[in-house]
């Protein structure tokens, strides 16, 4: 059985001065939660599928949510980047791309729903 794994590794915030986390006031100070919009997220993953493993960064969200001249409303994702593990027996880029983003879809299709009931 070929098993297929995608867990969530880092999340990385992108602030002007360059902060971590818990020191952008924004994230950190709740009075700004319900107005808070999150354009894009750039989150790790680590992944494993059967000998082929390693860590990728995939970049998520509405990046067109803010432009005047397009109508960007839809969901997107996409592979930044792929790490293969120095023990992976595979390491056909195209291969993983597709694997991973097939993972991350059902990830997503599954928080999404999870949402819709709440």
């Amino acid at each position: 059985m070929n098993k297929k794994v995608l867990r969530f590794y880092r999340l990385l915030i992108n602030s002007e001065k360059g902060e971590t986390l818990e020191n952008v006031e924004y994230i950190s100070d709740p009075s700004y939660h319900d107005v808070l919009i999150l354009r894009q997220v750039q989150a790790q993953y680590r992944f494993e599928f059967g000998e082929m493993n390693g860590r990728c960064i995939i970049e998520y969200g509405f990046p067109h949510y803010f432009r005047k001249n397009v109508k960007g409303d839809s969901f997107e994702s996409r592979l930044a980047n792929i790490y293969f593990g120095k023990a992976s027996k595979s390491q056909n880029v195209k291969n993983a791309t597709r694997l991973i983003l097939e993972e991350f879809e059902k990830l997503y299709q599954m928080q999404y729903h999870s949402c819709l009931k709440k």
